[in-house]
């Protein structure tokens, strides 16, 4: 398989190629590492099994608008591809949340939600949250 990829490569002139193997599956990741892939960089995934509590509502000028996922793509600091997982295409059911300091949009955020059969939320999972550049310093 592995070398079918690689012609594949060849025929279509890539140049680069990522791919994401779970940290535990070493058969895998020796595979990869046979046929000339390299350990680039890792992803954390972190989790809570606790009821989240009530939003702290303060005086802010931020303000969010919640959406579609696809919606994201229109954020100037939203680069798509990063982590296949977390990209958009790929988020079934995503969902979005935009943060907006008055008029400046300064940050988003891509999460998908999960819901027992009688429809209530049993669970968030967020795949992304940005600030745009600066926009920590700015307030």
């Amino acid at each position: 398989m592995m070398d079918a990829n690689s012609a594949i490569y060849e025929e279509h002139g890539v140049q680069r190629a990522y791919l994401e193997a779970i940290s535990t599956n070493e058969p895998a990741i020796k595979l990869y590492e046979s046929v000339g892939y390299t350990l680039v960089d890792r992803l954390l995934i972190m989790g809570m099994e606790q009821a989240v509590m009530e939003p702290i509502v303060n005086h802010t000028s931020y303000r969010t608008t919640r959406g579609l996922a696809i919606e994201a793509q229109g954020v100037p600091f939203y680069y798509p591809g990063e982590v296949w997982q977390t990209d958009i295409p790929n988020m079934k059911d995503g969902e979005s949340v935009l943060v907006h300091d008055g008029d400046d949009l300064v940050g988003y955020g891509l999460f998908k939600r999960s819901f027992d059969e009688q429809g209530k939320v049993t669970g968030i999972t967020l795949f992304r949250f940005e600030a745009a550049p600066g926009a920590w310093m700015a307030s």
